[in-house]
């Protein structure tokens, strides 16, 4: 450094009241947002599911056709498929889960539509 540019932080540095250790506070405050993600995905007889709310979410499963009257089987509970979309697990809190599925009883076709949603 030149010594102008010294000299001067010497100058500044003179004037900057010093404050005892007793007196001196200091706030740092962090904040940022979070977009929310939700998602679902049938891989392998495992169902995945991801979602970052704080309040939970619930996911749902719809049948085609040729599902209706098999059984759907997560983590060993069984819900019978109608043609109406069924609640297939749900949580209080954010999650990140892996959960066993099944097909009971159910044709060689057809197909699941999966749904998550926040609540």
């Amino acid at each position: 450094m030149s010594r102008p540019i010294i000299a001067a932080l010497f100058a500044l540095a003179a004037t900057i009241p010093s404050v005892g250790r007793s007196e001196a506070s200091y706030t740092i405050a962090i904040r940022g947002e979070v977009p929310l993600a939700c998602r679902v995905a049938l891989n392998g007889g495992k169902l995945h599911e991801f979602c970052n709310s704080g309040t939970g979410y619930r996911v749902y499963a719809a049948p085609s056709p040729e599902l209706v009257g098999a059984t759907l089987v997560v983590d060993g509970v069984r819900k019978l498929l109608t043609g109406q979309e069924v609640q297939v697990s749900s949580s209080t809190s954010p999650g990140i889960v892996d959960r066993a599925v099944a097909l009971e009883d159910a044709p060689s076709g057809g197909s699941l539509s999966l749904r998550i949603e926040a609540i």
